[in-house]
């Protein structure tokens, strides 16, 4: 990681002008702009007292900007900062994590997505290639196995009403003496099989 470079430092003289020591010339505020968003650090002081004068300066070369109509500051963020730099900066803070937020969102829906489409493609042309060559499919054996359980449950249906109908015709008729027969062989009433 690059060490930041010291501040370039501009003295104030009392008739206003600016001098960059480093360039060893008078420097406009456009010039410092420029200097800025190349990605100097700048330092501004007055050249008799020593007072920074930095946070001045800066400001007039945002006027300076805005006066020239490039619109360096949008008009929203310059009242902020005049009403309260604090929350200014507290704001622009939370604007800029909602910002990373939202895009973190959209990254892992697209992530999702990216990895969802192709397991969808590769499982419908795997159902397509078996469906040509007619092998039974997962779907086919989930299919298959819910209607033998419907079937088994029909099976086992038919079955005791079967059991019932038997029952009924083989219970005895007789009086006392059948009942007895059927209490004697265990069955309590059915035949004996």
């Amino acid at each position: 990681m690059e060490a930041e470079q010291p501040a370039r430092l501009i003295k104030k003289y009392s008739n206003r002008k600016l001098y960059d020591t480093r360039a060893r010339r008078y420097i406009t505020l456009e010039r410092i702009g420029a200097l800025l968003r190349e990605g100097d650090n700048i330092q501004v002081v007055d050249r008799t007292t020593g007072e920074d004068l930095t946070g001045i300066t800066l400001s007039q070369v945002l006027l300076d900007s805005e006066r020239k109509g490039l619109g360096a500051v949008p008009e929203r963020v310059l009242q902020q900062l005049v009403k309260g730099p604090q929350e200014a900066l507290k704001e622009a803070v939370g604007a800029v994590r909602q910002s990373i937020r939202e895009g973190q969102a959209a990254i892992q829906r697209a992530e999702v997505r990216a990895v969802r489409a192709p397991e969808v493609a590769i499982e419908e042309a795997l159902e397509r290639t078996l469906r040509r060559l007619r092998i039974p499919t997962h779907r086919d054996f989930e299919r298959l196995s819910r209607r033998i359980d419907q079937l088994a449950d029909r099976v086992d249906d038919l079955g005791a009403a079967r059991a019932s109908s038997r029952s009924d015709r083989s219970a005895p008729r007789g009086g006392r003496a059948g009942r007895t027969r059927a209490r004697s062989n265990g069955t309590g009433g059915a035949a004996a099989g």
